[in-house]
């Protein structure tokens, strides 16, 4: 995107040194979905399963009353395999479930994951990019959105144990 440094491909910054910097993202469904959320809730944490471990002892952690995953999807209209099955793993695992990652993950590939190994959407759509999205638990952090008074700002909360 001109006036961006990067695009929307894990594999093209995983060795870019962020250290010291301000990294600015954004998305589609996930900031639309956070800007409407954050008219109705108390906290907004988000994330996938390359921090599903961090998500779920934060949540065990604050150990509120209710809690709401939400799904934002493709474009906050069509649901993805991704989303739900993410959602569907925090959940087994509040309630002390098992869930088969493995599976979710071959579900995915088949499904929603699909347009990573086409070759007529690998242009934006990269295979490796697939394989670093569904990672588990390769951070160790939320990022919980706060409010400022211009603006959303998701912020990395490691202090999470």
């Amino acid at each position: 995107v001109p006036g961006f440094d990067f695009g929307n491909h894990p594999s093209r910054v995983s060795s870019v040194d962020f250290t010291g910097k301000t990294a600015v993202l954004t998305t589609s469904a996930g900031t639309s979905g956070i800007v409407y959320a954050a008219e109705k809730t108390k906290e907004i944490i988000t994330g996938s399963f390359v921090n599903v471990g961090a998500i779920i002892e934060y949540i065990r952690r604050k150990n509120p009353d209710v809690v709401s995953l939400v799904c934002m999807g493709y474009s906050m209209k069509h649901e993805v395999e991704e989303d739900t099955f993410c959602a569907e793993y925090i959940k087994n695992a509040l309630e002390g479930g098992e869930s088969d990652f493995e599976r979710m993950a071959d579900i995915i590939k088949m499904t929603s994951g699909r347009r990573f190994f086409d070759p007529a959407t690998m242009r934006h759509s990269l295979p490796e990019d697939f394989y670093l999205c569904m990672q588990r638990d390769i951070f160790d952090f939320v990022l919980e959105v706060r409010r400022d008074e211009n603006a959303l700002l998701a912020l990395f909360r490691k202090d999470i144990h």
